[in-house]
């Protein structure tokens, strides 16, 4: 995961699995970033898994972020998990070819 802050948006750069036992840095990182932004900008174009607590932890990400939140650069695989899971309003911006 990497991070970095321009302006008022804190982009969030995910890569690998993301199951339940290993949100901690996730979670973490949240924090970090609503301390420093209005704004979360989610990249998981290399995100090979997110669980149900994945997606319910980005689904809940806006209530710290003044300005809300978007993922961008989701696989398809992604975009199917996170509707399969009910995350549709984020399913907007992460559509495309990794775009």
């Amino acid at each position: 995961m990497t991070s970095a802050v321009e302006g008022d948006v804190c982009t969030l750069t995910l890569a690998g699995a993301w199951p339940h036992e290993n949100l901690w840095p996730l979670r973490r990182a949240f924090t970090l970033a609503a301390t420093s932004a209005r704004r979360l900008r989610l990249v998981l174009r290399e995100v090979s898994h997110g669980d149900s607590a994945f997606v319910g932890l980005l689904m809940l990400a806006p209530r710290a972020f003044a300005l809300g939140r978007e993922v961008v650069k989701a696989t398809p695989s992604m975009v199917r998990t996170l509707r399969r899971h009910g995350a549709d309003e984020l399913i907007a911006r992460a559509r495309g070819p990794h775009a």
